[in-house]
């Protein structure tokens, strides 16, 4: 009973997560060390990391979920692994609606760390 029980709120919990997928992707394609993601929108602030507390290495990439109204002009600043010093920064104008999906990835150019942004097709 117990297994069955598991395996339900196993089905359900991974049900609500396809339903729920990330429509926000940071992807490190730098060799720095990355310890925060930070957002900030009309309204509303957060940021991301990984839960363990890891860096996010380079090739390595943070999913966020951003809910349909928390589009426009959104600012994104990339800490350190010891979130010190920012590393790179940026505004986009950015919407979420029609499950539109984006890329902004942390590169170099120059020597010099710089995002990049990318529209995804659904």
């Amino acid at each position: 009973m117990k297994r069955l029980l598991l395996s339900a709120l196993l089905l359900f919990f991974l049900a609500g997560c396809a339903r729920n997928a990330d429509n926000l992707i940071f992807v490190n394609d730098s060799a720095a060390s990355v310890g925060l993601v930070e957002l900030a929108g009309p309204g509303y602030s957060g940021g991301g990391c990984y839960a363990d507390g890891s860096p996010i290495g380079r090739g390595d990439s943070l999913g966020i979920r951003m809910d349909p109204d928390e589009g426009g002009a959104v600012s994104l600043r990339v800490w350190d692994e010891g979130e010190r010093a920012v590393l790179a920064q940026g505004t986009f104008s950015l919407s979420f609606e029609q499950e539109l999906r984006y890329t902004v990835t942390l590169s170099e150019r120059g020597g010099r760390p710089v995002l990049l942004l990318e529209e995804l097709s659904s």
